[in-house]
């Protein structure tokens, strides 16, 4: 004779209620982790572009001229082995180079002025550093173990300042009030994006909770535009303002049908190893399931910029969006119809600077003076690199 056990089906109904449940939550939790609280509604542009079909663009397009910067090779100081970032004070180029770790600083025409290197455990001296900034006449360089170093711009160390614990730190900008604020690459369950009082570097507030794999495909989040500290990811399409209290929506990109799918987004947040999280999103930016990483978000007064790079890989296309504010017109390409390859690592209004590639030299032919071309024809693989400055129209 069957017979029916209320006790183990009121169970089961437990069960799959609180499966029900659980699903509800992390599917809630994930949308939050990717979302912040907005001190004013979203006033921003959205910014369409079509990807589908890239222009054919030529070098007076988009520039006027250009200007070759041939880093000088000086036997007192390093090779430099991987320009990460390059800041601009008094008329100098500072150079960061995250391997070594030290800054370089060369005149505008790159001739070498100094080194500033203090590896070490003392006084003014650090094991690692992560990122760099310059500004009102000090450098700031930070420390990913939770600190920054101070010094003056001839390299003259001025102070060590501790930051709240984090597990580790790897970006920094200034801000207009004087305040810093710092990305760390943390579980989602703590905030990424702190900031920071510049005197006594006590939090102000915390925010941005997100999967650190996603936030991993952009390791330098930050960009300044008049003063203004800007935040942007890899994987997600809105720009924010870093605002005194919270983070707030700048802008945002369109691109349609290329958009990245934010169901694939929830589907990788919902794989509880990290490793294996990782791996499958590396194997889908590799086989295109991915579209693409968003990177070096940057504007001018002129155009919001993003490079988008496809697959994985130091080689991988790197595919620049110029969006042109006064009309919307939109500029995507990976190279110019001369040949010449743009990867913005400088922006400002009147131009961008790009690291030059040894092997792309013979296409500047087509469009360099003779003068400008014999410098490049000067340099050699194992010396330092060239610099690219391409003057907006």
């Amino acid at each position: 004779m069957w017979c029916c056990c209320p006790i183990a089906t009121f169970n089961n109904h437990i069960f799959m209620n609180m499966r029900n449940i659980l699903t509800f939550i992390l599917l809630i939790s994930f949308f939050v982790s990717c979302t912040v609280k907005h001190t004013n509604p979203f006033k921003g542009e959205t910014l369409n572009v079509d990807l589908n079909t890239q222009n054919s663009i030529r070098f007076d397009d988009l520039f006027s001229k250009i200007e070759i910067i041939p880093l000088e090779t000086h036997d007192s100081c390093c090779l430099i082995m991987n320009i990460d970032k390059i800041s601009l004070c008094n008329e100098q180029l500072y150079v960061f180079d995250q391997i070594r770790p030290s800054l370089f600083v060369f005149d505008q025409k790159g001739q070498f002025v100094k080194q500033i290197s203090r590896m070490g455990n003392g006084p003014g001296e650090y094991q690692a550093i992560s990122d760099v900034a310059i500004e009102d006449n000090n450098i700031a360089l930070l420390s990913p173990f939770g600190s920054v170093l101070f010094y003056d711009v001839k390299g003259k160390f001025v102070e060590q300042k501790a930051l709240p614990v984090k597990p580790n730190y790897y970006s920094l900008s200034h801000m207009e009030n004087g305040n810093w604020v710092f990305w760390s690459c943390v579980e989602k369950e703590e905030a990424g994006i702190s900031v920071v009082e510049s005197d006594s570097m006590k939090l102000v507030y915390d925010t941005w909770y997100n999967d650190r794999m996603l936030d991993m495909g952009l390791m330098k989040p930050f960009y300044q535009y008049n003063k203004t500290s800007y935040f942007g990811s890899a994987y997600q399409n809105i720009i924010y303002k870093v605002g005194t209290d919270s983070l707030e929506v700048a802008y945002q990109w369109n691109f349609g049908n290329k958009n990245i799918d934010k169901n694939k987004l929830l589907a990788y947040s919902l794989i509880e190893n990290g490793n294996e999280r990782n791996n499958r999103i590396l194997d889908d930016l590799e086989n295109g399931i991915l579209p693409f990483s968003m990177e070096n978000h940057n504007q001018n007064k002129q155009y919001y910029y993003v490079a988008l790079k496809k697959g994985v890989g130091i080689s991988r296309p790197w595919i620049n969006v110029f969006y042109r504010k006064v009309d919307g017109k939109t500029f995507v390409f990976d190279k110019i119809d001369e040949g010449i390859k743009v990867c913005p690592i400088v922006f400002t209004d009147e131009y961008l600077i790009s690291v030059l590639s040894f092997d792309d030299i013979d296409m500047y032919k087509k469009i360099l003076s003779n003068e400008e071309f014999s410098k490049l024809n000067q340099k050699k693989e194992d010396e330092n690199p060239c610099l690219v400055k391409l003057y907006f129209k």
